[in-house]
């Protein structure tokens, strides 16, 4: 076997395995924020393409409009933003990656599983102030346990809001309206809009985090700090 030169030892770095961070500061905030490494944005445009291309090979060749390929891109980087706040706290689950799915992506009827708490659907609200409404397709329902709105911020992507969460329940409750593209169960992020709508307002995302947390402390292992 060739020997390394020393010197190529000298480029050799740590590699990091951080792609979002949940603030500590923010954690008992009513809304949390992660920090979005760059990579992570790249990954989800990536997948975005690769799952597009299976779908238009497949035998039913799915019709995918440039629109619904940036949702999926910020749906998919919504969902790996809540796993890694899961990978941080050591909580074990079940992620649902559309790339192992069947030929439309999705065979399991949730975004992620946590034994114990139960199922979770992950819903990304694009950057910019129009963008204000949870909203849950009615036909694209699966009855979950949980629904977590992430809201990603400004163009780049590189940070994220904890906008907050419903029960399953609580989002079958909402009341439904038809957006154009589809119905919709919905609610405003925003408390004061939902008072004056007369609508439910999210729970604070920090309640669930905390449910989460301990969750992975007790079943998990004992969190250690970085």
């Amino acid at each position: 076997m060739r020997k390394l030169k020393d010197r190529s030892l000298i480029r050799i770095q740590p590699l990091r395995i951080t792609v979002a961070k949940l603030r500590k500061e923010t954690l008992s905030q009513a809304v949390p924020i992660v920090d979005v490494e760059p990579e992570l944005v790249v990954w989800a445009q990536f997948h975005t393409d690769f799952v597009l291309d299976r779908y238009r090979a497949s035998p039913s060749h799915i019709h995918w409009p440039e629109a619904q390929s940036i949702n999926m891109r910020l749906g998919l980087l919504a969902q790996k933003i809540f796993q890694a706040i899961l990978l941080e706290y050591s909580v074990p689950h079940d992620y649902n990656d559309p790339l192992f799915g069947d030929e439309r992506g999705r065979w399991k009827p949730y975004d992620f599983y946590i034994q114990g708490l139960g199922s979770v659907e992950v819903k990304a609200i694009p950057p910019g102030e129009r963008c204000k409404r949870l909203m849950i397709k009615v036909s694209e329902w699966k009855k979950n346990d949980y629904v977590v709105a992430i809201k990603i911020m400004e163009e780049e992507l590189q940070t994220a809001y904890l906008m907050g969460y419903l029960t399953g329940k609580e989002a079958e409750g909402l009341p439904k309206k038809n957006f154009g593209h589809a119905t919709a169960y919905w609610t405003y992020l925003d408390r004061t809009e939902c008072e004056k709508e007369g609508l439910l307002p999210l729970h604070s995302a920090s309640e669930l985090l905390g449910k989460i947390i301990r969750y992975g402390v007790k079943y998990g292992g004992e969190k250690t700090e970085s």
